[in-house]
């Protein structure tokens, strides 16, 4: 968890925008990605979270927003931050973007642009980042669970817990967690890279993958591991673990060393898969990222 923030018992659902308390936190999101003010360097991080006591919010976004019919919009608090409550918006209908259509208002919504929240990770912005995380993972929950997989009734917010609940049949859904695993494999004082058909260009990070039904967290290691590059290892140790968006999963990272095999990468998955050095280490993921600070306590154990 994010250090000083603290999620909601339940969902708090929000009836009014000027029913957002002063000095929040607000995200936007719109179409699965999140809305933030555009920056004239690609090299800046945009501004991806408002805050309800600064004037931008109050005479420029506010008013702006109060202009989407209600129908078109929801809202809820799901935690807070250093006591400071924070807020969820995200929009049906590209109404965003019907407003930035409209002549009379181009010029001041223009700003305002949709960013996967993907692609802001990897700038380090910090400990705002990660809450818009958390405020995604529960966006994607509730715009993905409109209606009961049981009997087709639509979801209401539960009063007693953060949960969906169908008035009907009474199912109740909770936000989904996936677990997945994320290994350092070491041998000979390097670190086993590998290159994912995902990733950017020239960027490398470790193997991981989610827990399939009926297995352990080791078993699992052992099966992406063997699976995706081809190699088998042992005394596998845990390291930590870190709640990550993408989709839903909670990570959980460990450390092993290198047992048998040579490097076969699937092709599928991994396009390229090599051992680094300290002297010849490539671009590495986001250091807001448990991969990095597994990679970097690496770096660490193996300088000193």
């Amino acid at each position: 968890m994010v250090k000083d923030f603290i999620f909601c018992s339940k969902i708090l659902s929000l009836d009014k925008l000027s029913n957002i308390e002063s000095n929040s936190l607000v995200f936007l999101f719109q179409n699965n990605k999140i809305l933030a003010l555009n920056n004239e360097s690609e090299q800046k991080i945009p501004s991806f979270f408002f805050e309800t006591k600064s004037s931008k919010w109050k005479f420029k976004i506010l008013p702006i927003l109060q202009k989407i019919d209600q129908s078109n919009w929801n809202g809820i608090e799901f935690g807070k931050y250093k006591s400071k409550p924070t807020y969820l918006l995200y929009f049906t209908n590209n109404s965003i973007n019907s407003l930035q259509n409209e002549k009379n208002l181009q010029n001041e919504l223009s700003f305002l642009q949709e960013y996967p929240l993907r692609s802001l990770i990897r700038l380090d912005p910090g400990y705002n980042l990660l809450i818009a995380g958390i405020a995604y993972h529960v966006y994607t929950w509730i715009s993905n669970h409109i209606y009961c997989g049981r009997c087709g009734k639509r979801f209401i917010y539960s009063l007693a817990e953060f949960a969906l609940k169908c008035p009907s049949c009474n199912n109740t859904e909770y936000p989904h967690i996936s677990p997945a695993v994320i290994i350092a494999i070491i041998k000979d004082n390097k670190i086993l890279l590998a290159h994912n058909k995902q990733f950017p260009t020239n960027l490398y990070s470790l193997i991981a993958g989610f827990v399939d039904p009926g297995e352990n967290l080791e078993e699992a290691i052992s099966r992406e591991v063997k699976e995706e590059i081809g190699i088998s290892i042992c005394n596998i140790s845990y390291f930590a673990s870190q709640p990550w968006p993408f989709p839903n999963s909670l990570m959980l990272a460990f450390t092993a060393d290198w047992a048998e095999g040579e490097i076969s990468v699937d092709k599928k998955e991994i396009m390229d898969a090599q051992w680094f050095g300290l002297d010849n280490l490539p671009k590495l993921p986001s250091s807001i990222s448990v991969a990095r600070n597994l990679i970097d306590h690496f770096v660490q154990q193996f300088s000193s």
